[in-house]
């Protein structure tokens, strides 16, 4: 009914949680998609660029350049 598939949901939550990671973590990419589920980094960044039109690895560099309050 609300025209959004099993598979978009998932790849948005599977996203949010990974900019969770990129943004809050100093963990290695490989680490990261461990801990999504993917089995391949390369797939992780796949999906990852899909969702979000950015790499983990833009995503993260992107993030640190950005001050955050504590």
């Amino acid at each position: 009914k609300e025209g959004t598939t099993f598979r978009e949901l998932r790849s948005h939550v599977i996203a949010e949680r990974a900019k969770f990671y990129l943004s809050n973590t100093d963990s290695p990419l490989q680490e990261v998609s461990s801990i999504l589920g993917f089995s391949d980094p390369r797939s992780f960044r796949r999906a990852f660029k899909h969702t979000t039109g950015l790499t983990p690895s833009d995503f993260r560099n992107a993030n640190k350049a950005i001050p955050r309050e504590l």
